[in-house]
């Protein structure tokens, strides 16, 4: 199976990302005009660069399919793929990506508690532990063929997108509190420091994807920075607070030299965005005919007859109020941990009896995170990549609970996000393998082929009414 599996990810992922990668185009001629000192925004310029780099077919000399829309942040971060060749260029952050997958596949393995591989059962990182080996027997063989078949990882790597770095690089930043609790990175300055340089680097590349876990791991430090044994509660704020460091120092180096070399970035950005929101692929309104590839709320709101005011504010309203409401039940069901444990506190801070319930409500609050990052701000199929908070979270839940409760339910609609049935369904009906009228039909898009959308909002509340009161997996931490 492992072997079938293998296959089909490096057919479907690796072989098209280093062909292809034409979302990489964008921020690659970006890049290459930052580190040569000229615009990255306006089209010709970018596209020239793109060319002179040795680019060709890939993408057209179009706004709709060449338009810079990424911060100053991002060209600055990816400048030293700007300056490779083009063909190059893209083996290159193919490798990257998948050197991504692989941090963030060790840090979901020990966040899982390092489930064994065939009749091989590896050891527990906390031999005291009552953690449950989850999935025992081929838990860590399951867990990998899931993975390699997961369609976002798939089309991230073959349009060359952001989400493998930027999820691999958030998981280094979360050594040392959740995952890789063993970690050498783990005390004094130099660990804090590096992985909150993770952490703003992956924010420096794509905010929208690694903004609001950073917010999540502050909320957790900041709620046990004060309670007994709560070292990982400061290493997490440390953590955070060297990743709005390190993001400040990049972000001024980004923009200032944009400031002496192109004074007229910050205008040509805005017209770009504002363009390829109204007009482009962006636009969540029934004039576009592809607004079914997003997966935020919003264009499904839209299609359902919401207005465009309500449509872009009730997202965040729902996801704030999730995030506080998840935040306050894991601040409650840590302090009710504690109140028990008692003088079991271990003194040992590297043992999870001495942080009773801290692991499973950070994982908690990273996959609350997640699905609202998804939800709140435009995003395509591929940056469903961040499910991987949430897949672990429900992995972890079903280990103790079983697959009837919240986490069986939020490990289905994880699977639903991992299927690519809306681009199935609309390529059958452009073959003619289902009517042709079903385009015309008011419920296809918001019934049908959206149904994403709808999968987040429900695991949304899974993770909202999951969470609160449950007890079992508070021992997991």
């Amino acid at each position: 199976m492992l072997l079938l599996v293998s296959g089909v990810f490096v057919q479907r992922g690796v072989v098209r990302g280093v062909t292809g990668s034409h979302d990489l185009t964008m921020m690659y001629a970006g890049a290459r005009q930052w580190v040569q000192g000229g615009n990255p925004y306006p089209l010709d310029g970018a596209y020239d660069a793109y060319v002179e780099g040795g680019g060709g077919a890939e993408r057209p000399r179009d706004p709709k399919w060449f338009a810079q829309l990424y911060p100053p942040t991002t060209y600055a971060v990816m400048g030293p793929v700007g300056v490779l060749p083009w063909p190059v260029a893209r083996a290159v952050f193919c490798g990257l990506n998948l050197v991504g997958w692989a941090l963030a596949g060790w840090w979901a393995w020990g966040a899982l508690g390092r489930p064994a591989f065939g009749g091989l059962r590896l050891r527990h990182p906390h031999p005291e532990s009552p953690t449950p080996n989850p999935a025992a027997g081929f838990g860590g063989l399951v867990l990998t063929a899931a993975f390699l078949v997961w369609a976002p990882v798939h089309t991230t790597l073959a349009f060359g997108q952001l989400g493998g770095v930027v999820v691999g690089l958030v998981c280094v930043g979360l050594g040392g509190m959740t995952g890789w609790r063993a970690a050498p990175m783990g005390r004094g300055v130099v660990g804090p420091a590096l992985r909150g340089l993770a952490m703003a680097v992956a924010c420096c590349l794509k905010p929208q994807l690694a903004g609001l876990l950073v917010v999540a791991l502050g909320v957790w430090g900041w709620g046990r920075r004060g309670q007994a044994h709560g070292v990982r509660g400061v290493l997490g704020l440390r953590t955070v607070g060297w990743c709005v460091g390190w993001g400040l120092l990049i972000s001024a180096v980004a923009a200032g030299r944009l400031m002496v070399t192109a004074p007229t970035w910050w205008g040509d950005l805005r017209a770009n965005v504002s363009a390829f929101a109204g007009t482009g692929f962006a636009d969540p309104s029934r004039a576009n005919g592809h607004a079914w590839q997003m997966i935020n709320l919003e264009p499904w709101l839209r299609h359902v007859g919401v207005g465009e005011a309500a449509a872009g504010v009730l997202p965040w309203v729902l996801g704030m109020g999730a995030l506080i409401v998840v935040g306050i039940a894991g601040a409650r069901a840590r302090s009710a941990a504690v109140d028990e444990a008692g003088p079991q506190l271990s003194p040992n801070p590297e043992s999870p009896i001495a942080n009773p319930g801290d692991e499973v409500a950070l994982l908690h609050l990273l996959a609350t995170a997640a699905v609202v990052s998804l939800l709140v701000v435009y995003h395509r199929s591929y940056d469903a990549v961040l499910l991987v908070f949430p897949a672990v979270w429900a992995w972890r839940r079903v280990s103790a609970g079983g697959w009837r409760g919240a986490g069986g339910v939020a490990a289905g609609l994880v699977v639903v996000m991992g299927l690519p049935l809306p681009a199935v369904l609309s390529v059958a009906v452009e073959r003619g393998w289902l009517p042709a009228g079903l385009v015309e039909a008011g419920w296809w898009a918001p019934g049908v082929l959206m149904h994403q959308n709808v999968a987040l909002v429900l695991l949304l509340g899974v993770l909202v009414v999951g969470g609160v009161g449950a007890r079992q997996e508070e021992r997991l931490g």
